[in-house]
Parts: C-alpha cells; sequence; structure tokens
C-alpha cells in the first residue's frame, strides 16, 4: 500500500471535500470518491501533516453521506478544510 501525503484540497459550496491533492504528484488531484475507494480497498493511505502531527484521512459519515475527513489538532474540525485549494 502506497502512503499519499495531502497537501491541497478542493471543497464544495456545501463544505463536502471533493478531490485531494499533492503539488507535483501524478496521482494528484484525485477525486474524494477515488480516494474513498482506495481507503477501503487498502489500495493507498492518505495522510496529512499539520505542525509535525500525522494524521490519517479516513471516511466519515453525517446526514449528507460519506466524507473524507483528518484530524490534526485533537478538535472536531475537519483539518482537511484547513489546506489551500488544489
Amino acid at each position: 500500500m502506497a502512503s499519499r501525503h495531502v497537501t491541497t484540497a478542493r471543497v464544495n459550496t456545501a463544505g463536502y471535500v471533493t478531490h485531494l491533492g499533492c503539488e507535483g504528484e501524478s496521482w494528484s488531484p484525485r477525486s474524494a470518491r477515488k480516494v474513498l475507494e482506495d481507503i477501503e480497498l487498502g489500495v493507498h493511505e492518505y495522510y496529512l501533516t499539520d505542525g509535525g502531527r500525522h494524521a490519517e484521512v479516513d471516511s466519515a459519515t453525517d446526514a449528507g453521506g460519506v466524507y473524507l475527513s483528518a484530524d490534526t489538532d485533537g478538535t472536531a474540525r475537519n483539518n482537511i478544510l484547513d489546506l489551500p485549494a488544489c
């Protein structure tokens, strides 16, 4: 399983992540649907870092369905939303 460092994200107007990315990587940007498939099938893992803290990207569920989430700071906030746009 390849480990992919995430440094950018695209977010829609509803606040859901639609793509993850890492500048200069051939896989980037990758749709949220494909990232979820990669994680569920164990093909790739995705992670982000913030201030030396490491967090795996994982799936979460709310009333809107399944979405991508990561927690680098121990809060309920989805830290993917803090990444610059890709």
